[in-house]
């Protein structure tokens, strides 16, 4: 299921969605900064009535927020009551000391046929060395993209023998 924070309607919209969809959401037309794809390991807490620490991995990353992703196959995050609610990133990046950002959860879907978990996060009071740390993360990844897409160019090139 999708729980999606809808402030236009004033209500909260439900639907499944299969894994390869569940980071596309409706807010991606909206979205202010460009948005870097790939997997990278991080570790979280969800403050609901019964706080819940987690590792998972950052599917995407930009200066606004993230798509988040978790195993969580005990049911421990309720998705209604995670919606809304504070997160606590913490992310270590290579010559950057472990750093911690606040984000809030704007929507949250379990992907279906598994124990995944997928939500949106949008940071919050985010510091210059936080704003670093995130562009850090973009052009990384970015970067070894790029390189990757250009080996495949030149491979593709190659004359034939």
């Amino acid at each position: 299921n999708i729980f999606t924070d809808n402030t236009d309607m004033n209500e909260t919209l439900q639907t499944t969605l299969p894994e390869e969809n569940a980071c596309i959401s409706s807010e991606m037309d909206k979205r202010l900064h460009l948005r870097s794809t790939f997997t990278y390991p991080v570790e979280f807490k969800i403050f609901t009535q019964s706080p819940v620490s987690l590792k998972g991995y950052l599917r995407d990353i930009s200066l606004g927020g993230s798509c988040l992703e978790f195993d969580d196959p005990y049911r421990r995050v309720i998705l209604k009551e995670a919606l809304r609610a504070t997160l606590k990133l913490s992310m270590s990046v290579p010559g950057f000391e472990k750093m911690f950002v606040l984000a809030k959860i704007q929507w949250i879907t379990s992907v279906e046929n598994t124990s995944m978990v997928k939500l949106g996060i949008e940071f919050k009071d985010v510091t210059m060395d936080q704003i670093d740390l995130i562009n850090r993360l973009v052009g990384i990844r970015n970067k070894d993209h790029n390189m990757l897409w250009n080996l495949w160019e030149e491979y593709q090139n190659q004359p034939r023998v």
